[in-house]
């Protein structure tokens, strides 16, 4: 799936970030596999979205930042013993803020990376919503082009 996203570099402050950074775009080895699950942030107010990142990073035990195309997008490895879904209720609720989040599931590629970001963008990032998963994303796909459905695979 072709779309260009644009990283804001001079947010990327750590070693993991420039690393993920390299192999999301091209600056890596192409065959290296990497299992990693993402959830990109909407934060509503621009002056919250880095405290609320860091909130998200902190939870993550091993995760990563990246800016991508404006929204802050928190990487991480390992599946949570808790819902996302409940964690951003309270965090709607401790901070005040509107925001949403997209929870990607396991992504095993860089191109499955870029597909879901991709199909993410066209199906559910301008829709009206504070939490969607992979399932969410599938039906909204199914309800407007089925057809699209094959490269989520």
């Amino acid at each position: 799936m072709e779309k260009k996203f644009e990283v804001n570099k001079e947010l990327i402050n750590d070693a993991s970030s420039m690393k993920l950074y390299k192999y999301l775009f091209g600056e890596e080895n192409d065959s290296k596999t990497v299992d990693f699950r993402f959830i990109v942030l909407d934060i509503k107010n621009s002056d919250e979205k880095e405290r609320i990142a860091s909130v998200f990073l902190d939870v993550f035990a091993v995760s990563t930042l990246l800016y991508i195309d404006k929204r802050p997008i928190v990487f991480y490895s390992e599946e949570q013993d808790f819902e996302v879904k409940n964690l951003l209720w309270s965090i709607i609720d401790d901070f005040g803020i509107n925001m949403s989040i997209f929870n990607s599931g396991k992504i095993m590629n860089r191109e499955s990376f870029f597909t879901v970001l991709s199909l993410f963008e066209k199906y559910i990032a301008r829709k009206n919503y504070q939490y969607y998963g992979v399932s969410d994303l599938i039906l909204e796909i199914v309800k407007e082009d089925i057809k699209e459905l094959s490269k989520y695979r």
